[in-house]
């Protein structure tokens, strides 16, 4: 099963919580999120510490486990490219022919 995260498909729980972990620093109204891999490596552990760097708290958490089809993630930066190659296929095509012309 493969599991969805900010448009990604991760294929174990194990690599989903490193990618959560490794996007939620959040500085917000005096403190400072800081997440981290638990002791149970599908878990991930969410410290609130404060400027001076001391624990408020610190909570354990599993990450949702979104089913992730791959056929349904944006396509939108291949079809781009795709159109880019087009463009730049009949671009040399017409330069050739101008340069075989002459």
């Amino acid at each position: 099963m493969l599991y969805l995260f900010h448009d990604r498909c991760y294929s174990t729980l194990e690599a989903l919580a490193e990618a959560v972990a490794s996007s939620c620093q959040v500085i917000s109204g005096g403190q400072i999120f800081r997440c981290a891999i638990a002791n149970d490596p599908q878990n991930v552990r969410v410290q609130i510490l404060d400027f001076n760097g001391g624990i408020l708290s610190q909570r354990t958490f599993s990450p949702a486990q979104i089913d992730c089809n791959p056929s349904l993630i944006p396509m939108t930066e291949l079809l781009w490219l795709s159109a880019g190659l087009l463009v730049a296929g009949f671009a040399i095509r017409a330069i050739a022919r101008v340069i075989r012309n002459k």
